[in-house]
């Protein structure tokens, strides 16, 4: 059975999903990468800064169409990541049972670096349902910054804050997936 990663962020054009499209390209078919947005508008197209830059990174944004953040796809979620602390807060709020599951981006690579490397002869899915586990063990007793565990909000703004944005988001998903991860091979379109 495939475990779900859901991704989280405001409008779902943006952030959530560039996380979806290369968490996606980083993991086999076992796993399922979707997401949605807190205040989407159902059917929106990736913006077109955003959309470029993942272009150029072999990914294909053209099909995706945002979708906005109901209980249902937080229940399925096995792990749920969000771009902010604001956004975790949101999915907590909606399903309150989530709460263990959900982290933000950067906190999720913050908690998973130095990691002990999972077994060689799990599937994706069975590693990738083992994050929430692990995750929520390293997090006890640690002191995260929380100002530094949301990803900017690139839209409406310079080409310059969406590379920076993409580069974070890249950075922090080759942390986690290399921590997650059968190999640190990455398969492109």
């Amino acid at each position: 059975m495939p475990t779900t990663v859901l991704a989280v962020c405001t409008g779902n054009i943006c952030r959530s999903p560039a996380i979806q499209l290369l968490l996606d390209a980083r993991t086999d078919s076992t796993v399922s990468v979707v997401s949605a947005g807190t205040r989407a508008i159902d059917g929106g197209r990736v913006d077109p800064q955003m959309a470029e830059l993942l272009t150029a990174q072999g990914l294909d944004p053209a099909s995706f169409r945002a979708r906005r953040l109901v209980p249902d796809l937080i229940t399925q979620a096995d792990l749920v990541i969000t771009a902010t602390r604001a956004h975790r807060a949101s999915v907590v709020r909606r399903v309150p049972e989530a709460v263990r599951r959900t982290f933000t981006l950067l906190e999720l690579a913050v908690l998973l670096r130095g990691a002990t490397p999972l077994p060689a002869e799990l599937s994706d899915a069975e590693r990738w349902a083992q994050v929430p586990e692990i995750a929520n063990g390293r997090r006890s007793g640690r002191r995260l910054d929380p100002g530094s565990l949301d990803v900017e909000d690139p839209y409406g703004r310079r080409s310059v804050v969406f590379r920076r944005v993409l580069t974070g988001i890249e950075t922090a998903l080759d942390g986690v997936t290399n921590a997650v991860s059968r190999s640190r091979q990455f398969r492109w379109p």
